[in-house]
């Protein structure tokens, strides 16, 4: 499969295509189903990132297992959406849909149209996008995929409507990783004042979730991103208040990764006896590099 993709790739369609037809025949000499289907899945999905279309469609029509077809289409749509053939991405959208619905166990069937709506949403189909996630029975998923919308939408430049999906969103984690995505956007866009409310919001969202765990990360996720955006003192801040240590760390270690790449090496911040963040001097050994 990566061979005929390589051959894609290089522009030899004729190689290409004989070499995929080669990888289907081995796929469908997979005895376990699921296995099978998968492989398939795969395949199909190589096929459409590499041009061949109706070879990745004829591909995803073997695909027995319905959440794998339904994967297997709406990755084609993505394909047809990034080639600008946004009729026929609309169409195979529709079709990954269809299967979706087809899935027997509810959970699974929730978790494949979540991530149709969020390809439909990053395709920039959003009343598709919002359609289908209205269809979602799961509260969870419906919320992930409300939560993938308003993200798609946000880095589109459309804030307002990505304010208006997130303030939908039902579950505060992904409320409040909706909210995250849309104020680093707005920070992208220059815009840090509407940046810092947006991520008040997304930190107030953050501290309702009830498990201990998923708050920790959720408050992790959030201090990372507004690092990234250039704002130190309100990532620290956000830091501060996690609970949990280890999780602490990955949020101390995404600001100084941020810190780093923004060149600002000459300080680290670090935690007094009074339990308050202040910055300290950054020692670095002159024959190394390394910080002391």
């Amino acid at each position: 499969m990566r061979i005929a993709g390589a051959q894609g790739s290089a522009g030899d369609r004729q190689a290409s295509g004989r070499t995929f037809a080669s990888a289907l025949a081995s796929a469908r000499e997979i005895i376990d189903p699921e296995s099978q289907s998968r492989a398939l899945m795969s395949i199909a999905e190589a096929q459409a990132r590499a041009g061949d279309i109706p070879g990745a469609m004829a591909a995803a029509s073997t695909i027995a297992d319905p959440m794998y077809r339904s994967w297997a289409l709406m990755r084609i749509a993505g394909a047809q959406g990034s080639a600008g053939d946004r009729q026929a991405s609309g169409r195979t959208f529709a079709s990954a849909l269809a299967t979706a619905r087809e899935i027997v166990d509810p959970e699974s069937r929730s978790w494949a149209l979540s991530s149709i709506a969020g390809a439909q949403a990053r395709a920039g189909d959003i009343p598709g996008a919002m359609a289908a996630a209205s269809t979602i029975a799961d509260p969870m998923y419906r919320s992930w995929a409300l939560m993938s919308i308003a993200g798609a939408q946000a880095r589109a430049g459309d804030i307002p409507g990505a304010m208006a999906a997130a303030s939908t969103i039902a579950d505060p984690m992904y409320r409040s990783l909706a909210l995250r995505d849309i104020a680093e956007a707005q920070a992208g866009a220059g815009d840090r004042q509407a940046s810092g409310r947006t991520f008040a919001s997304a930190l107030a969202s953050a501290r309702e979730i009830v498990d201990p765990e998923s708050r920790c990360w959720a408050l992790s996720s959030i201090a990372g991103a507004q690092a990234r955006a250039g704002d130190i003192p309100g990532a620290m801040a956000a830091a501060s208040t996690i609970a949990d240590p280890i999780i602490r760390s990955w949020a101390l270690h995404d600001i100084a990764k941020a810190q780093a790449g923004a060149g600002d090496i000459g300080e680290i911040f670090v935690l007094t006896p009074q339990g308050k963040w202040q910055p300290a001097p950054l020692a670095l050994n002159p024959e190394t590099g390394h910080i002391l």
